[in-house]
């Protein structure tokens, strides 16, 4: 059934069209990382709104023609404008994790988004996102109650298109490109450890680009989530449990490398506070996460993110 579901998500990524060259977070399963041995599929749904309040042009700071302040008004862009401007993204990334043996795991990850774009005019673009392939080593140790390592990584493949255009036959900005055309390489390990109920969880999801088919390159990003979680509830005869999780997640960018030159508004480290919770029935597991924004280092010109809602769903067997 596993093999099924995981050709399933590759093959409805081939099929699909308009995506995203330009990750938000990178990957919404490290939010809430969590590992007990078990084959998986998970559908998680991320909510994110971005907000650039309007910018009047300065000698420093031309103000550029409204369709290409929009088309460059990313999250990590740029666009000074006498409008407001607000970014909405909607993602469902789907997951499927597979078990070769006890020691080695398989992972595709498919992200699904909706992005508009307000800013006196819209701008909206829909469809599904490159697929990454992941594979992750498992060690055990006998560190606190229990603990585990699994140290993995892989690619993300150039699955959607890099030469999309607007109503007027112009190219779209690379980051709103169905996808680079570059292979981009993951490093992503992970640390689960239990004591005293607690369960300890750190996650690394580390992004190298390429350059793509135009030669522009998005730039590289790491993000880091550090969890608590801990049962408020169990009940074992009715497999009913309720967990709080608590924690943090830094994110961090390098520069955009667009038309020739660094986007000097591209790059940004951020903190985000979580807290949420995973409701357990059986073998369905739903969390709901909300992250909040504690700091923002970015360009006066970049979109500040404000808090993320992330809600999921995974069945294991």
């Amino acid at each position: 059934m596993t093999r099924l579901l995981l050709l399933f998500v590759i093959g409805s990524c081939l099929s699909l069209r308009v995506s995203f060259a330009c990750d938000f977070c990178n990957c919404l399963s490290g939010i809430n990382p969590y590992y007990n041995g078990k084959n998986r599929f998970v559908l998680n749904f991320l909510l994110q709104r971005s907000f650039l309040p309007p910018i009047l042009p300065t000698p420093t700071n031309t103000l550029q023609t409204k369709h290409m302040s929009l088309a460059t008004a990313m999250h990590s862009g740029h666009g000074a404008s006498l409008f407001p401007t607000t970014e909405t993204r909607r993602t469902i990334e789907v997951m499927v994790q597979h078990h070769l043996t006890d020691r080695l795991m398989l992972t595709a990850l498919a992200p699904f988004s909706t992005l508009t774009i307000e800013q006196g005019s819209s701008l909206s673009v829909s469809g599904v996102g490159d697929v990454s392939l992941l594979a992750h080593y498992v060690f055990e140790f006998d560190v606190l109650d229990r603990a585990t390592l699994l140290l993995g990584g892989g690619i993300k493949t150039p699955i959607g298109l890099s030469n999309l255009t607007d109503a007027n036959g112009m190219r779209l900005d690379t980051r709103f490109q169905s996808g680079t055309g570059s292979w981009d390489f993951i490093l992503n390990p992970s640390f689960f450890a239990s004591h005293l109920g607690f369960t300890y969880a750190l996650d690394v999801f580390a992004k190298f680009n390429t350059s793509g088919t135009v030669g522009d390159r998005i730039g590289s990003s790491v993000s880091a989530t550090a969890t608590l979680s801990h049962d408020l509830f169990r009940h074992n005869a009715s497999q009913m449990a309720l967990v709080g999780i608590i924690g943090a997640r830094l994110e961090t960018k390098t520069k955009d490398w667009i038309s020739g030159r660094f986007d000097a508004d591209s790059d940004f480290t951020s903190l985000y506070g979580q807290v949420g919770g995973q409701v357990i029935f059986h073998f369905v597991k739903l969390d709901f996460l909300v992250l909040a924004p504690l700091h923002q280092s970015r360009s006066a010109l970049a979109m500040n993110e404000q808090t993320r809602f992330l809600t999921g769903a995974r069945l294991e067997f």
